[in-house]
């Protein structure tokens, strides 16, 4: 599907002016082209070796009662042309009438090449170096320890891709990044003992890329909880490690968002301004993070990205919003509108991340007399988003006299989000992402622990 700029540019403006005369008040279109690349080993022997390219493009109208309508084709077939528009606006007339439903008029100042998202050598990797990087993560995990029973991933992929958004206003904006990303999952064996762990990393860049520090963090994660055993049930401090607060984070991120909100589906819905949170906690989305995953000049309404302070010293101080949600609040977007190509705008977090103090990690572990590291929590989908309820496997290390002892597993963490937020009593200098989402070590006081 891949075309020169200036012939999206013609087509895309087309359909917009096209749905405007066929009695659209307002018209927007996203098109997007992407490759993908990926390549897995089990157990040092090639597994899956995949290529894929994907686009298409998608036309969004808006009557004057504010119903949408939604169409897309994956090709720039002029009939296929003709008939998105018309079911575009077809299903314009079936929609429900929304007199939130807006679209941006704010004309995007900002040259995304500042945002370093595009690194020219991932579209030039071959397959080889992909295979390669691959087996030097399987033979590096191999050569660490010898109760490495088995390797059962060692992946990697990469990506590029561009897009194109623009409406009946006159905004437009282009966007282009690269991704590559490694991961490894293992089994570990010590006598009747066994685990499995791994460990991945996701990258704009591929200088950003270590794949044998994944390794490496794939055999340590693993073996960290090799053996591990339920501590007596009790009340203890938990240090959580980068990995476990930013899967805490992402797995609540939703309460911050105003469509979660204004649907009662959030805890936080009736208290902005409130302290929802200790005063070390200082929570942000960053839509214009140099080089991070979710950032863009503009998001998927054309809207400029920017930093939302979410938490500013445990205090509530503004939820994420889309153009809609923002309109139904009277307030401005936060640029936190995320829209495909064959679906309607909804809210969603770019870069979120609770911002680092000054501790380091070791210094956190010896605050605490009788504790657990937290390496990872399982179960973080059943996190209740209305009630803010939890239930969490937790697997670590525990701490005695502000030292790491032995490994522990088979525990469980309960109780409610707010409640850990003000608990949290201090927060490291080790500020991680994973994905789109980050945070440092934390230290969370008097925490239930359900053991043996």
């Amino acid at each position: 599907m891949s075309l020169k700029r200036e012939e999206v540019e013609r087509i895309v403006f087309s359909v917009v002016e096209r749905a405007l005369e066929g009695g659209a008040a307002m018209a927007d279109v996203v098109y997007g082209d992407s490759v993908s690349r990926s390549v897995s080993l089990k157990d040092g022997t090639v597994e899956n070796v995949r290529s894929s390219q994907s686009g298409g493009i998608g036309l969004r109208v808006v009557d004057s009662r504010g119903a949408q309508g939604l169409a897309s084709v994956n090709s720039f077939d002029p009939d296929g042309i003709s008939q998105m528009v018309s079911w575009a606006l077809s299903n314009c007339f079936l929609g429900e009438p929304n007199d939130s439903v807006d679209m941006s008029r704010e004309q995007l100042d900002f040259d995304e090449s500042d945002l370093d998202l595009w690194d020219e050598e991932i579209p030039c990797l071959a397959r080889d170096d992909r295979l390669q990087r691959c087996l030097e993560m399987h033979n590096r995990a191999s050569d660490v320890d010898g109760r490495i029973l088995s390797i059962r991933s060692s992946s990697w992929s990469d990506g590029y891709g561009e897009s194109f958004y623009a409406n009946s206003f006159g905004v437009s904006r282009w966007h282009r990044g690269t991704l590559v990303s490694a991961g490894m999952s293992l089994v570990t064996e010590d006598g009747d003992s066994m685990e499995m762990g791994g460990f991945g990393d996701e990258r704009r860049h591929l200088e950003d890329l270590d794949h044998l520090h994944i390794a490496d963090r794939a055999v340590a994660e693993s073996i960290r909880t090799l053996g591990g055993k339920p501590l007596p049930t009790g009340v203890y401090d938990l240090v959580l490690s980068p990995d476990a607060a930013s899967s805490l984070l992402y797995a609540m991120s939703d309460i911050f968002f105003a469509s979660s909100v204004q649907k009662s589906r959030s805890l936080l819905r009736d208290r902005l301004g409130s302290k929802v949170g200790a005063s070390c906690l200082n929570l942000v989305d960053d839509g214009r993070l140099v080089r991070g995953i979710g950032s863009s000049a503009a998001d998927g309404e054309g809207v400029p990205c920017g930093k939302t302070s979410l938490l500013r010293q445990g205090r509530l101080e503004s939820f994420l919003y889309s153009l809609e949600y923002a309109k139904k609040a009277g307030v401005s977007s936060t640029g936190n509108g995320f829209r495909g190509v064959a679906t309607v705008p909804d809210v969603d977090l770019s870069n979120m991340y609770l911002e680092p103090d000054l501790s380091a990690p070791s210094s956190l572990i010896s605050m605490v007399s009788k504790g657990l590291y937290v390496s990872e929590l399982m179960g973080l989908h059943t996190v209740n988003s209305v009630t803010g309820d939890f239930s969490l496997g937790a697997k670590g290390t525990a701490i005695e006299s502000g030292g790491l002892q032995g490994p522990v597993s088979g525990v469980t963490v309960a109780g409610n989000l707010i409640d850990l937020l003000m608990k949290v009593s201090a927060v490291g200098k080790d500020l991680t992402f994973f994905g789109d989402v980050g945070s440092p070590s934390l230290v969370v006081r008097d925490v239930t622990l359900a053991g043996s």
